[in-house]
């Protein structure tokens, strides 16, 4: 969903502690990114969210037009939303009668007077090159692309050894930002490159039906997205029922992932050497150059670095239940990590046994099954003993904000791997989250026993961000309903 909409114009007080702090830039454009990317379900028609997201624009029409509902209902979309850009700028509309010494006079009689007239009309929509380029027997990729482009992609095309192209057919164009879609497609064109440079081959090309089979399942599964529905787009090639061509059958992550972890085995590749037999000749003198040009720092001892853990499942059934905890644990046949169970004593009295096990398992499912973006900020709340979801969270790959007090805290806190400290005592909680995170964090896990924790909870995370509340008060919170709906999930 393209939005054109007003420019942001940063502060110099922004802009100063970005200079000063890099790492707060990168956390602002991870944010931002990240926000675009949690939204493709939208785009998939008769999902919750494309449901939502519609009853949003009509709700929104409905109020600004209450004066007039037939207007209203005229102005009611009868495709699905998110399809169209929406302009928010101020714009001029209306049929050109004529250019004028100082700009274009429309047919209502306005004049608006203008610098410069761009005529920005009658575009060539389709992804045909705009000069041949010919690729095995001669065929021509300016006359294949004119009317029924295919791509592996979006960057290489069948018949065309050794033929790159950036945001070909099938690319992220309705996705999110066009900026780092280039820059993935480039990664994916270098380290292509490197392997024909490296390994000795003179060429590469798709194998027979790659493209033919990526675009087929595209034009299938794009059916299913709002880009499909009846409304005249340049997805189209400019028409109103055209095939959808230009956009990747899936997220803007999928794709970056298939573009990430290239697949050798859908393409040929032809050596340099004729001779079968001299196949691996590029071997030469059996040294690499990370051996003979010994650059400063070069690590000839990578190989002994410590792998990443991996997760070593082990399999049981247990059952908690402690009267008043207002808590429950019952597991049947669940696979852990061994690096995060730990064994408690037998002779740990109930009331005290269930609040740490089942807290750690909810911090656990939290981690592993809702929020599995690594790049997400994730704010856990300390109060209680919640170290271990410190180091849960931060095996999963999420950056946490631990909030506590005192200076023993923040040194242990930090120590079990959070990114952030906040003193509740003597910091505003609130303030610092956004001020750490611009938009707010992802998740709050809450597991304080004070009713300002959850107060606070709601203003921490950021919009459809996701609160869990483990053994909350038994008292009456003072937080409206609407407030939690409109702030988490």
């Amino acid at each position: 969903m393209d939005y054109l909409a007003h420019r942001r114009e940063f502060t110099e007080e922004e802009k100063s502690e970005w200079a000063k702090h890099p790492e707060r830039y990168l956390e602002f454009r991870k944010s931002m990114e990240d926000d675009i990317n949690t939204r493709f379900k939208l785009f998939m028609d008769h999902t919750p969210e494309q449901k939502l997201a519609r009853q949003s624009v009509v709700g929104n029409i409905k109020a600004k037009l209450d004066s007039r509902p037939d207007l209203a209902k005229f102005l009611e979309p009868d495709f699905a939303v998110g399809y169209v850009q929406t302009a928010m700028e101020n714009t001029f509309w209306g049929d050109i009668a004529e250019f004028t010494p100082n700009g274009i006079l429309t047919k209502d009689g306005r004049e608006s007077k203008v610098d410069s007239i761009i005529c920005a009309t009658g575009f060539e929509l389709s992804y045909a090159p705009r000069f041949p380029i010919l690729g095995k027997d001669g065929l021509n990729l300016q006359e294949v692309w004119l009317k029924a482009p295919e791509s592996y992609l979006s960057v290489c095309a069948a018949d065309m050894p050794n033929y790159f192209t950036i945001l070909g057919p099938a690319s992220s164009l309705g996705h999110g930002s066009l900026v780092t879609s280039i820059e993935m497609c480039n990664r994916f064109i270098v380290r292509m490159i490197r392997k024909l440079q490296t390994q000795n081959y003179s060429s590469f090309s798709l194998r027979p039906g790659v493209a033919r089979a990526y675009q087929n399942h595209a034009l299938s599964y794009l059916k299913r997205t709002v880009w499909a529905s009846g409304c005249t787009n340049t997805y189209k090639n400019g028409t109103k029922d055209g095939e959808l061509r230009s956009l990747h059958p899936g997220s803007l992550i999928q794709l970056f992932k298939l573009l990430e972890d290239l697949r050798y085995e859908d393409s040929e590749w032809k050596s340099l050497c004729e001779d079968s037999d001299l196949a691996f000749a590029w071997l030469a003198n059996g040294f690499t150059a990370l051996e003979e040009e010994r650059p400063d720092g070069a690590d000839l001892t990578w190989f002994v670095d410590p792998a990443d853990r991996e997760a070593k499942p082990i399999r049981f059934e247990a059952s908690h239940h402690a009267n008043g905890s207002g808590m429950s644990l019952a597991l049947s046949s669940i696979a852990v990590d061994a690096a995060f169970v730990h064994l408690l004593p037998d002779n740990l009295q109930s009331d005290i046994a269930a609040p740490l096990l089942c807290g750690n398992w909810y911090l656990y499912v939290l981690c592993y099954q809702e929020m599995q973006f690594a790049d997400r900020q994730l704010a856990v709340d300390l109060w209680c003993r919640w170290l271990t979801g410190t180091s849960i969270a931060r095996a999963q790959g999420y950056r946490v904000i631990a909030v506590d007090t005192g200076e023993d805290k923040r040194r242990i806190c930090l120590q079990f791997g959070a990114a952030h400290f906040i003193d509740l005592l003597t910091q505003n909680v609130p303030a610092e989250v956004k001020r750490l995170t611009s938009l707010g964090v992802h998740g709050v896990i809450c597991t304080a026993g004070s009713i300002a924790a959850y107060q606070q909870a709601a203003h921490c995370v950021r919009n459809a961000g996701t609160i869990v509340c483990i053994g909350v008060n038994p008292q009456n919170l003072p937080i409206s309903p609407l407030d939690m709906v409109r702030r988490g999930e």
